[in-house]
């Protein structure tokens, strides 16, 4: 099983001090399970014991009078016996089957397992008390006893444990749809080794490196070591604490102890915080993360007082100021290296990346005419002016792989225009913006801006010449080697005025998207896009597309309103929707959709758009109004997209108000020059999942540059602190400064690690679909989709799949042939469903995620473990692997078209042509067997066209004799008994 964490998240309430072990028992990648438990009084319902249920996939709780007790249960069994029941049933609507409960099954075998978890020693006068209760009622009507009724009971969202031990409450809610509870200390009043939380059920439990893990038969959990702080004067202190476990009894211990006077908070969000530890005078500018969690947060030194580390690749100081670079372990706790860049100039660095290899690749400025060039470098010479830098090191610090100057005899990378330096922090003296990321192969694609009129671009591209004046910037674009020996291509991007490429992304079909800012009236777009002309104010956003090779403008649109606006940032999904952020100080007339959440005349605006940019998918703005944009105190510094388009921003401001929720790190402004914002919406912005301030009440900001997330939704973040209590976390490798100036200090945020469910266990396998194969070509046909009628929802959710997650695709990878319901099952019992996921079905016989990767991967299961593969299709017969296949099989794909053998059980596929097999046409109710209901199908849907229909055999979206034909040459084929509805 899959871990899941039990993430303690720590909240402010009033003057009470608030121990918060926040309990995160079930992870889920249903895009649609959005809501909050509901807690459900027992008026008689239930047995006695219980005071209130609640529910999710996979796990009962019992909320009881000392304690709670969670029932889990085994989610494949389950889902497989209450898609068993219906099927039973038949007359049983798909959409109750969803509603099962583990006590109404009565035909299946489902593995459960309960614990429980009893304050020791708890007050016996304890009341409860709900708060937020919802409008719905739930009536309650077992056998035949009205004693045993229950009706009118409204849910609430939160239950309150009050007094629970002196000075001790205990707040029960949820958050992401996942069961938390928070202990609500008092320190004047309490005493914290009063409370002692007793375990008894579990198969084991055991602390190792501060974290608890609690196993059960079903599942696994693993509660964080809580993070630990009191505010005194304003300040935050920083409290040590740890799990004491023993005989099966938690206890909280706080070794150094903490001042009872003042709040007790403990807050685990905060993954890992530390200062760069200079004492001379360093700027944080950017951060990144690594292949294995590593922090890397890089800035600028003015002096030779960086620590650096034995062995980097450059420890000494070389210029008017150098690039300075720290690559920390994943918690902060060890210092793996520390180095400067630079030549004899002014250098500093904007932009970072690791590549596979877990190199640092980064984009740099510089007035240095002597900085480190590798022999292989594109470009050896310093060209004048201000020049963009990039360089790569390797893993250890110690050696440079890869660099290069990239530049023409004017300034490339500093200045810009208005908006970018009217805010409150912005790149012009501070910094310098624009982005470097990373192709399939670790090229490097760079987007920035540039006042040269001899930038070097290449032959053939879309814009080979300077479009402003000689004063003003052109965005550019560029692509290299993985190792910067070799230009791919250059271009320059804009129109007769200002222009500045600020984001840069790349599909997996190679197109390169752009974001930036333009002054240009005649900045170039595309006639189809949804806003093909320049909107208004004195700069607009944009936002391109490119060709693979830059020779073409794919799609083109102006973003904004009729003041200023830019595009800061853009990221992709799952599927490469492509999603745009930026600031408007218009944000009243920033348009808005209907079902997305939206914050009345907000300047952070988040747009996500179709395919061909010809229209918003959605659009919606969040954080302060402005009345004019050089007064809007925000710098974006950070923005991603996860898996399951969850939108991820962050940014630096001195404005307060802005919205934060129950369970932020800090819920107020906290003074000083300013704090940090970080917030999460929803997909589809439908709701602010959560928001905070960060920081301290001393002096710290954000100089230019830019910082990530991971696709986990971590935050890395680099800072200019001159505060010598800026937030970091025990153990820290710099827990203080040693500066008397100004510091870096570079931090790893988690928001909550179970926004997003990252698959475990991915398939690689190729299967043919006999109807679609067309011999000539030696490959399916994939009319469907040529013809666009693919459903972009799942098809297996009715009659007899039951399957019930709410996948769906925003754009069909090339040549999808259709959809497939694939399942593993236990190695040693076919018959036990372990999991289930949807995927697309390439010409070419391979398996697709929803993305297009050419693997399917399913979530919760065990990886480098042995499954059973069964492949199911809605009108062909289904067929089981012969064998267990170790999951993930990555460079080992499992072929079911080379022959009978693949296959569990005999002639599940037919031969097709000499060592060509594929699965079986004509099953059209997909229940396993083709006989004449299937015939009595086609004759109910025939002479159907251009639809998505279950007799369309061939897949050519019209039933005809064709399909007949299919039909009729395996009728009476039975598919085997294991897999067989």
């Amino acid at each position: 099983m899959k871990p899941n964490h039990l993430s303690p998240l720590a909240a402010l309430f009033l003057v009470a001090a608030m121990l918060t072990c926040s309990f995160s028992l079930q992870a889920n990648h249903n895009l649609a399970n959005k809501s909050q438990l509901k807690y459900i009084e027992n008026k008689g319902q239930w047995h006695p014991n219980v005071l209130y249920k609640s529910s999710i996939t996979g796990q009962d709780t019992y909320l009881e009078k000392d304690g709670f007790t969670f029932m889990f249960y085994n989610v494949a069994q389950f889902s497989a016996a209450t898609h068993a029941t219906c099927s039973h049933t038949k007359q049983q609507h798909a959409s109750n089957c969803t509603q099962t409960h583990i006590s109404d099954l009565k035909q299946s075998k489902v593995d459960c397992h309960a614990i429980n978890l009893k304050f020791l020693n708890a007050k016996t006068n304890i009341t409860l008390e709900t708060a937020d209760e919802l409008t719905a009622r739930y009536n309650y009507f077992y056998g035949n006893n009205p004693d045993k009724w229950a009706s009118d009971i409204y849910p609430a969202k939160s239950v309150f444990y009050r007094s629970l031990y002196t000075g001790v409450d205990l707040k029960v809610y949820s958050e992401s749809n996942h069961f938390k509870y928070d202990l609500l200390v008092n320190p004047a009043t309490a005493n914290l080794t009063d409370i002692a939380i007793a375990y008894t059920g579990q198969s084991d439990l055991c602390t190792k490196n501060g974290e608890l893990f609690i196993t059960t038969s079903v599942t696994e959990a693993i509660e964080l070591k809580p993070y630990v702080y009191q505010e005194i004067n304003g300040q935050k202190v920083t409290v040590a604490c740890n799990y004491l476990l023993s005989d099966n009894v938690l206890r909280f211990d706080f070794p150094s102890g903490f001042n009872p006077n003042y709040k007790l908070v403990i807050d685990p969000v905060l993954l890992a915080a530390t200062y760069g530890s200079s004492s001379g005078t360093a700027y944080g500018h950017s951060a990144t993360y690594g292949q294995n969690g590593e922090v890397f947060g890089a800035g600028r030194s003015f002096d030779n007082a960086y620590p650096t580390t034995t062995g980097a690749f450059q420890t000494s100081f070389e210029g008017v100021t150098d690039i300075c670079i720290s690559k920390f372990n994943e918690d902060a706790t060890d210092l793996l290296y520390a180095t400067y860049l630079g030549g004899s100039g002014e250098d500093l660095v904007a932009n970072l990346i690791t590549n596979s290899n877990n190199e640092l690749v980064m984009l740099a400025g510089t007035s240095s005419s002597d900085m480190p060039i590798n022999a292989l470098s594109f470009d050896s010479s310093y060209n004048g002016g201000e020049d963009l830098f990039i360089a790569i090191l390797s893993e250890s610090g110690n050696a440079l792989v890869g660099s290069t100057y990239l530049g023409g005899t004017g300034e490339e990378g500093l200045g810009g225009f208005d908006f970018v330096t009217s805010g409150f922090y912005g790149p012009d003296g501070f910094g310098l913006r624009g982005e470097i990321i990373l192709g399939p192969a670790n090229d490097i694609y760079v987007a920035s801006y540039s006042s040269s009129s001899d930038f070097p671009t290449t032959e053939g591209v879309f814009q080979p010449a300077k479009s402003g004046g000689s004063a003003s910037y052109d965005a550019v674009i560029a692509k290299f080697s993985n190792n910067l020996s070799s230009l791919d291509w250059a271009t320059y991007l804009g129109g007769s005025s200002a222009d500045i490429a600020l984001g840069i992304r790349v599909k997996n079909n190679g197109e390169v998207l752009v974001v930036g800012g333009t002054e240009s009236f005649n900045f170039p777009t595309t006639s189809n896009a949804v806003e093909p002309n320049y909107i208004g104010g004195d700069n607009d956003g944009f936002l391109c597309a490119l060709s693979s090779d830059a020779s073409t403008l794919l799609n083109g649109t102006f973003t904004g309103t009729s003041g200023d606006d830019a595009n800061y940032f853009l990221d992709l999904d799952d599927v490469e929707r492509v999603y745009v952020h930026g600031i408007t100080n218009s944000g009243g007339e920033f348009p808005v959709s209907p079902s997305a959440y939206s914050e009345d005349n907000g300047i952070l605006f988040v747009a996500a758009y179709n395919d061909d940019f010809s229209d918003y998918d959605f659009t919606t703005v969040l954080g302060p109004s402005s009345s004019g944009f050089g007064s809007v105190d925000y710098n974006p510094s950070s923005f991603a997209v996860d898996y399951w388009g969850k939108m991820f921003i962050g940014g630096f401001t001195t404005e307060t108000g802005l919205t934060t929720t129950g369970t932020a790190w800090a819920s107020n402004y906290l003074g000083g020059s300013g704090d940090f914002y970080f917030c999460v919406l929803e997909t589809n912005a439908v709701d602010l999942i959560y928001g905070t301030y960060f920081g301290d009440s001393g002096w710290d900001h954000v100089d230019g540059g830019t910082c990530r997330f991971d696709k986990d939704g971590f935050l890395y973040q680099a800072v200019c602190t001159s505060s010598s209590s800026f937030p970091t976390t025990d153990d820290a490798y710099f827990g203080n400064s040693n500066g008397f100036d100004w510091d870096m200090a570079v931090f790893k945020f988690g928001f909550d690690d179970l926004f997003t469910t990252i698959p475990t266990a991915c398939l690689e396998a190729k299967v043919y679909l006999e109807g679609a194969y067309n011999t000539s070509i030696g490959a399916m046909n994939a009319t469907l989709w040529e013809n666009e009628n693919l459903p972009f929802t799942r098809p297996y959710l009715d009659v007899p799949w039951f399957y019930d997650e709410d996948e769906e695709v925003i754009i069909f990878p090339e040549n999808t042939v259709d959809w497939l319901l694939l399942e593993l099952r236990d190695a040693n019992n076919e018959d036990i469903v372990v999991a289930q996921q949807v995927g697309l079905l390439r010409s070419d016989g391979i398996i697709m995620d929803l993305d297009g990767d050419p693997h399917i991967c399913f979530f919760d299961v065990q990886g480098e473990t042995e499954y059973y593969v069964v492949v199911r299709h809605r009108n062909h017969i289904d067929i089981m692997s012969s064998v267990p296949i170790e999951i993930p099989n990555e460079d080992d794909l499992y072929d079911f078209t080379t022959g009978y053998d693949p296959s569990k059980g005999y002639r599940q596929v037919k031969k097709i042509t000499a060592g060509t097999y594929a699965m079986k046409a004509g099953d059209l109710n997909g229940n396993g067997v083709i006989t004449y209901s299937d015939f009595n199908k086609y004759i109910d849907q025939l002479n159907q066209i251009t639809l998505y229909l279950a007799s369309d055999a061939n897949l050519d979206g019209q039933v005809g004799i064709a399909d007949y034909n299919l039909l009729r040459s395996n009728l009476y084929e039975i598919g085997i008994d294991e897999i067989r509805y």
